[in-house]
């Protein structure tokens, strides 16, 4: 039995490892347009982190503000 849990753990961390490498692919906002928008907005890093933290673990809220964002894009755009 021992030797089975020994086994088990082994399958897992490989599993857990070889799942946790870095995407280079990954849909990122490039650097420029991270810059702007912590300048433009006079935001610094450490509310932008606290906020999106904040709404990362509401997804209420979250859901909140991509409703808004969503309308405002197809406003924006019904306008062009």
């Amino acid at each position: 039995m021992r030797l089975f849990n020994v086994k088990y753990f082994c399958l897992l961390t490989f599993f857990i490892i070889t799942s946790c490498q870095f995407d280079e692919k990954q849909d990122l906002i490039d650097k420029d347009m991270m810059v702007q928008i912590l300048i433009k907005y006079n935001i610094s890093e450490e509310l932008y982190r606290q906020s999106y933290s904040y709404y990362f673990f509401e997804p209420e809220e979250l859901d909140k503000i991509y409703e808004v964002m969503l309308d405002s894009l197809l406003l924006y755009q019904q306008t062009k």
